[in-house]
């Protein structure tokens, strides 16, 4: 009842496809002799009686196109068959690529939620970019060093608000640049049918200097505007491409997936800070005051929330001025689900 027949449905193109079972390149399924079934690898962990073992079970369909009833050999050691030429180990590129990617993707969907318990320290990633939640990394008893997962708020805050004022500040510039090219072209044409009288020449002359005088002022050279939009593709489009996977696995998420992100939005803020100073035409003193005002207020909140972050002994009750939210479970023992 235990015989399986050996099927092999694949071998790299660039071996002979002469049925031979190698290692590693061969592909093969074991159909069952009886049964026609073939062995498949299950993607949901056994429960607590099957001490979350992966499952192993007997596909009655014996479809060979299902990718969980493929097999290979990862390592055969025997004396008497001879060494292979390494570079039949040679894999495609693209071929590895595709395929990690796309078992990256099956394992990380398959680290769901355990149905017989709750997690309290899972999260949702819609909790994430305003810091809704932390995370207790050890036992919450007096007598423990207890530490408490949690980003700077000033920095965690601050970058995520610069998302919106990069969007806005975007969306200002396109349109006053938009306005700007309609007005420039409405004066050229207006230029051409009265080029022959002088005195309107010279009364169209005076709007256009205070608009380029505006365009100084307001928009920017096409050099600054290349450097903008660039810093938001890089910015901007690095938080969007690493946020945007939290939001469709199927695996259960924490606060520590979103530090990915998270860096591009720090990058963002400090990019906009320096844009504003920049465009306004500020001196050195108010630079100085900007940054030296942004540097005191991350320092500060990180020396104020350093005893959460690194360890603090006692009650947990002495740590209440620093819960500024509610949904912080640092001295409140209930976190409630919250997205703001």
């Amino acid at each position: 009842m235990d015989e399986w027949v050996l099927e092999v449905v694949g071998e790299d193109a660039r071996l002979p496809q002469d049925g031979v079972l190698r290692s590693l390149t061969t592909k093969f399924v074991l159909r069952h002799r009886v049964f026609g079934c073939l062995l498949t690898a299950g993607k949901t962990p056994l429960p607590e009686w099957g001490f979350k073992q992966g499952e192993v079970f007997c596909d009655q369909s014996g479809k060979s196109s299902n990718k969980d009833a493929v097999w290979n050999i990862e390592q055969h050691l025997n004396e008497r068959l001879p060494e292979p030429e390494p570079r039949q180990y040679k894999s495609n590129f693209w071929q590895d690529f595709i395929h990690i990617n796309m078992a990256m993707l099956d394992f990380n969907n398959g680290l769901v939620q355990d149905p017989d318990k709750y997690d309290h320290l899972a999260s949702q990633p819609s909790q994430w970019p305003f810091l809704a939640v932390g995370i207790r990394l050890n036992k919450w008893w007096d007598s423990t060093l207890k530490i408490y997962l949690i980003g700077n708020p000033a920095v965690w805050w601050s970058g995520s608000l610069s998302l919106g004022v990069f969007i806005f500040t975007l969306a200002y510039y396109s349109v006053a640049r938009g306005r700007l090219q309609q007005e420039r072209e409405q004066e050229q044409q207006w230029e051409q049918e009265q080029d022959g009288d002088q005195q309107e020449h010279q009364h169209i002359s005076t709007p256009a200097n205070n608009t380029n005088t505006a365009n100084d002022m307001i928009l920017m050279t096409p050099q600054e505007w290349d450097h903008f939009t660039f810093a938001g593709k890089v910015t901007l489009g690095g938080w969007f491409l690493h946020y945007l996977p939290s939001l469709v696995m199927g695996r259960v998420m924490y606060l520590h997936h979103y530090f990915p992100p998270l860096y591009f939005t720090i990058l963002l803020c400090a990019y906009l800070i320096d844009h504003f100073l920049t465009r306004s035409q500020a001196r050195l003193l108010a630079k100085t005051l900007v940054w030296g005002f942004a540097y005191t207020v991350v320092t500060m909140t990180f020396v104020w929330f350093w005893p959460a972050s690194y360890g603090f002994h006692g009650p947990s009750d002495s740590m209440k001025n620093r819960q500024w939210r509610a949904a912080w479970d640092i001295a409140n023992p209930y976190k409630p689900r919250t997205f703001m």
